[in-house]
């Protein structure tokens, strides 16, 4: 079984929001105070209902709250919907389960109220099974569900040392579930310590106490004193057990780094559920993680995405195409397909929840595994997984190929621009301040992702109308036939890809295009004589010859034909830098053409406007 939906109400900044996760690792990526946290605490609060303990507890503080802060409703739920149940679990979860939703499907409900009696506030917790909410289900029901969390701020030296909330210490007694394995282990450890209370070393030490104590005490109140180990009991073995880690000679953990120390934290706690889950105490093993980044580097962190990718056995995998023809509730599951991984043949399934800022994770998870949260349509909280996007098999696998950390920092985006190559990425930010836009475009949240040439069509289903709804534009160029020099911005051609484009401007996707190229349209917006200068850094020569042709042109679109006939296209890129960075630090009347205010215009716009919104 696995935790297939969750569906929030009035919990903490979510409203009202449905996500639906895989098996597996489940990805949850988005900017800050998106809600990340709060759902990582309503997991917490609907998989801890069994009679085991808990670590956290629902209060009023939980209460859904506006924007100042003030306190909007007395009362919030949580809708946890699993799904594959197998037939001893349908057996244990049998008051859970919602058969019209599908014969393995079961739901957990959990509702936190505030009830006024005699003038003062009573918190009321009610927790139901199945489709209908009744009677309160037993606790005992829920014992298959085990989850652990890691806090993003973890103190891992805390988790692992000696003592009784030792992480080791629980390990240890789930690979040693039986008395009989557990009293061999005392029986070795009374031996050992029978043979060193023989020795010399407590035999003296024993002496020197004694003929102190007889001359502190006096002869007549003197009494004996002895020196033994503690007693061998198996609970406190564990419990003295001390972790150690490093690369060839295992350390103290006070003598590494953060980093180690978490990943050692991480492995400890994934071998104590996946004990648990081999030893048939749980039904369902979940591992919550906040920022799994914290304190490693890129390298590591790829590591360790690819590891919790891995958990998931490959039978696992190879079913999921099926799940969406098993259960209607599987309509937003539908056309996954997972990359293959290798697999240790000793892995236990474990879900896996992990919240993260990072693209570097972002761009590593098959992208079945992503949930991106962000601030949708009028501010409001949104959620939308991946899996759901109705991308074609060779699309996804474009996009697999093609995300790397710099374009993966779209799912972390307010806004997004998808440009055609790297002129674009260069010169956008400097001519959007040249437009009066007072803010940096990183700093309004704006991606611009460089999708090379031909790519767009595997991205812009990423913003359709069911998709993520964020204001995005796909900048590119209208590519008449090359004899074509258009008078003004008024598009009279375009090439078949372009027109193709055009039919993807649906939701909150924009297409704006150049009536030729960009580098033309920049001269016909009468730039011409401040593009050859750029132009002369890189080729004096050329740039010579391109001044002089300019100079002869008598108006804005003579003088664009002049400056592209000696316009060498293999030299865009550097020529975009050049001229970023005339524009940056010599440039002050540069025109902006048309298509690239449009673009521009509408994301900053559609930004502000919810920035307005929400004040």
């Amino acid at each position: 079984m696995y935790l297939a939906e969750l569906e929030i109400k009035k919990f903490r900044c979510l409203e009202e929001i449905s996500f639906y996760f895989q098996p597996g690792l489940n990805v949850i990526v988005g900017e800050n105070n998106t809600g990340k946290s709060a759902l990582i605490d309503a997991l917490r609060l609907i998989l801890s209902l069994g009679t085991g303990k808990r670590d956290i507890f629902a209060s009023e503080d939980d209460l859904h709250h506006d924007s100042k802060a003030k306190t909007t409703d007395n009362f919030f739920e949580i809708h946890a919907t699993f799904e594959k149940l197998s037939i001893e679990e349908q057996g244990q979860f049998s008051l859970c389960l919602a058969p019209t939703i599908g014969k393995d499907v079961a739901q957990i409900h959990m509702r936190f109220e505030i009830i006024k009696k005699n003038g003062r506030n009573r918190p009321r917790t009610i927790v139901w099974g199945g489709e209908k909410e009744g009677e309160n289900i037993p606790f005992e029901i829920l014992d298959g569900i085990r989850s652990v969390y890691l806090e993003a701020l973890r103190d891992a030296q805390v988790g692992l040392k000696p003592g009784r909330k030792s992480r080791i210490s629980r390990l240890l007694h789930l690979i040693v579930p039986s008395s009989e394995k557990s009293s061999e282990l005392e029986e070795l450890v009374k031996s050992a310590h029978e043979n060193i209370e023989k020795g010399d070393l407590l035999r003296q030490a024993k002496k020197e106490i004694n003929s102190r104590l007889k001359g502190i005490t006096g002869e007549f109140m003197a009494q004996s004193a002895d020196l033994r180990f503690s007693p061998p009991e198996f609970r406190k073995i564990a419990e003295s057990i001390r972790a150690l880690v490093g690369y060839k000679v295992p350390l103290d953990l006070e003598e590494n780094g953060l980093g180690y120390n978490n990943l050692l934290y991480i492995a400890t706690v994934l071998g104590e559920l996946q004990q648990a889950k081999a030893t048939d105490e749980i039904d369902l093993a979940v591992l919550l993680i906040e920022e799994p980044e914290s304190h490693l580097h890129p390298h590591m962190q790829t590591v360790l995405i690819d590891y919790l990718q891995s958990l998931l056995p490959q039978g696992e995998q190879d079913s999921d195409n099926n799940l969406a023809t098993e259960n209607n509730h599987s309509k937003n599951t539908e056309n996954i397909g997972k990359e293959n991984l290798s697999k240790d043949s000793s892995s236990i399934p474990v879900q896996v929840f992990v919240t993260s800022h990072s693209p570097v994770l972002a761009s590593r998870v098959d992208l079945d595994s992503l949930n991106i949260i962000y601030f949708g349509k009028d501010n409001s909280i949104t959620s939308y997984p991946i899996a759901n996007c109705p991308l074609e098999p060779e699309e996804k696998q474009y996009l697999r190929r093609f995300l790397d950390v710099t374009k993966a920092q779209l799912f972390f985006a307010r806004g997004v621009f998808l440009v055609e190559g790297i002129s674009e990425a260069l010169l956008l930010p400097e001519l959007a301040r040249i437009l009066g836009h007072p803010y940096p475009l990183d700093k309004l949240g704006i991606s611009i992702v460089n999708v090379q040439s031909l790519g767009f069509k595997n991205f812009v289903k990423l913003f359709q109308e069911k998709a993520l709804l964020i204001p995005a534009v796909l900048v590119t160029d209208a590519d008449p036939k090359p004899d074509v020099f258009p008078e003004n911005f008024e598009i009279k051609e375009m090439s078949e890809t372009a027109k193709n484009l055009q039919k993807h401007e649906v939701g909150f996707l924009k297409v704006c295009l150049a009536v030729k190229t960009l580098e033309y349209d920049l001269a016909l917006a009468g730039n011409a004589q401040y593009m050859a200068k750029a132009y002369k850094k890189i080729r004096p020569q050329k740039g010579g010859d391109m001044e002089q042709a300019i100079s002869k042109g008598n108006n804005n679109w003579e003088k664009a034909k002049a400056f592209w006939h000696n316009f060498d296209t293999k030299d865009k890129a550097k020529f975009a830098q050049e001229l970023a960075q005339s524009l940056a630090c010599e440039i002050a009347d540069f025109k902006v053409p048309p298509y690239v205010q449009n673009a521009i215009n509408y994301v900053i716009n559609a930004i502000n406007g919810k920035a307005n919104s929400q004040n």
